[in-house]
């Protein structure tokens, strides 16, 4: 065993060259996860906006100011691992909702009439990861 410290080196860099691929892994594989969450969140805002398109009681309740049947419609919408909230506003203010401490995704639709109401409003979801 003359060579032994030279076995030891090579030991010695072949574990750290682990090292750092465990490291680069773990970063590049939260970074996707993250991208997915979004990409995720993103399909979530955008189905449940179009679907007040088709949904009569839900546009009413946006021109009228119903929260609660709104509310009760995004919460069969979006998924129960996010919390959310809405606002509704008149097309010429700023609708401005309460922030978070956590990554908010936001998304806005324009509600314009519905039976002989012409009253446009616009609505805007928040989405966030508790």
């Amino acid at each position: 065993m003359v060579n032994r410290k030279g076995w030891f080196r090579v030991f010695e860099a072949t574990v750290a060259c682990l090292l750092l691929v465990g490291v680069f892994l773990f970063v590049f594989n939260t970074n996707m996860r993250d991208n997915n969450i979004e990409d995720e969140v993103n399909d979530m805002l955008a189905s449940a906006l179009s679907n007040i398109d088709f949904n009569d009681s839900v546009r009413y309740a946006i021109l009228t100011g119903d929260d609660g049947l709104i509310d009760e419609y995004f919460s069969t919408q979006i998924n129960p691992f996010f919390n959310f909230s809405f606002g509704v506003c008149d097309l010429g203010t700023v609708c401005t909702e309460d922030n978070t401490d956590e990554n908010v995704f936001v998304m806005s639709r324009l509600v314009s009439a519905e039976n002989g109401i012409y009253s446009p409003r616009q609505i805007k979801l928040l989405v966030w990861n508790p």
